[in-house]
């Protein structure tokens, strides 16, 4: 197929025009760590809680200081929370519940990584949000991945089940916080270019 007989729509997200954020760039302070989704299932899941868990006690076994944020819900909440309360020390993790669409945007302010292990996913909204916001994605190549990261540029790519390259990213983020900030806009702009409302209503109405 020709590529000018092609038209690619990517789903808006709130996106603002000047990205307005701090990030944890004094090394004393824990590197702040956020997972937005279902919490539904573990290893046979799509969201592969069992891998998230492993990448919380690598974090652990490699010596990160970090901060761990969940944010959503599903029928093995208890069960993930019950896990993380034995394996990360008191006040590492928080569970911040299900949050309305229109604060997510300070919840991943909020966060200097998005963390996904994911399976599969179709083009991850989750994932654009982070971006959006200036978290910098450590996530699995999956579908959709590579239309928004250049790995090493503004985000991780890891392979599916590596759980193990994963705590390795975010401990590089963790000794070298200045990088944050560079590939957390990046992020940013990857998305800002592409996924606003604005675009959107162009692609539909203005062909």
């Amino acid at each position: 197929m020709p590529k000018d007989r092609l038209r690619i729509m990517t789903c808006p997200v709130q996106v603002e025009k000047e990205l307005n954020r701090t990030y944890s760039i004094n090394k004393k302070m824990p590197i702040r760590i956020g997972y937005a989704g279902r919490i539904d299932g573990l290893e046979h899941s799509q969201k592969r809680l069992d891998l998230i868990l492993s990448f919380v006690m690598e974090l652990e076994n490699i010596g990160v200081k970090y901060e761990f944020s969940i944010a959503g819900d599903g029928r093995t909440r208890q069960f993930l929370l019950n896990e993380l309360d034995t394996i990360v020390a008191h006040g590492k993790y928080k569970y911040m519940g299900r949050i309305p669409r229109e604060d997510i945007s300070t919840f991943w302010k909020q966060r200097d990584i998005a963390i996904s292990m994911s399976d599969y996913e179709g083009h991850s909204i989750s994932q654009m949000e982070a971006m959006a916001n200036g978290a910098v994605p450590i996530v699995t190549d999956v579908s959709g991945v590579r239309d928004d990261i250049v790995d090493g540029e503004n985000g991780f790519i890891i392979s599916c089940g590596d759980y193990e390259s994963a705590a390795k990213k975010a401990k590089y983020l963790a000794d070298n916080r200045d990088r944050l900030s560079v590939m957390g806009y990046a992020a940013y702009e990857a998305v800002a270019s592409k996924a606003t409302w604005e675009e959107h209503m162009k692609f539909i109405y203005c062909r």
